[in-house]
């Protein structure tokens, strides 16, 4: 499963990805996204800060939907579901 994700204007592709490869992913906690993994290899320390946006078909909101996550302040490697949107 690939994804497009929308974090401080740049775009990265997430999959499912091995335990091994966690120390470059982030996890999505709550939601229809839950245990997925996004890839933050590229991702700046302000891309890391800020809030995201994924794009999906696995939302409320069906295909062309997003989701929105923020990251878990005291807990870098995971981010936690705010709701979807159209």
């Amino acid at each position: 499963m690939k994804q497009s994700c929308c974090a401080g204007g740049s775009t990265v592709r997430t999959t499912r990805m091995s335990g091994s490869e966690r120390g470059t992913s982030t996890e999505l906690m709550g939601g229809p996204l839950v245990g997925l993994l996004v890839d933050i290899t590229n991702w700046s320390a302000q891309d890391l800060a800020a809030d995201a946006t994924l794009l999906t078909e696995l939302g409320a909101d069906g295909v062309g939907g997003r989701s929105h996550c923020r990251p878990r302040p005291a807990d870098s490697l995971r981010r936690d579901w705010e709701g979807d949107s159209a």
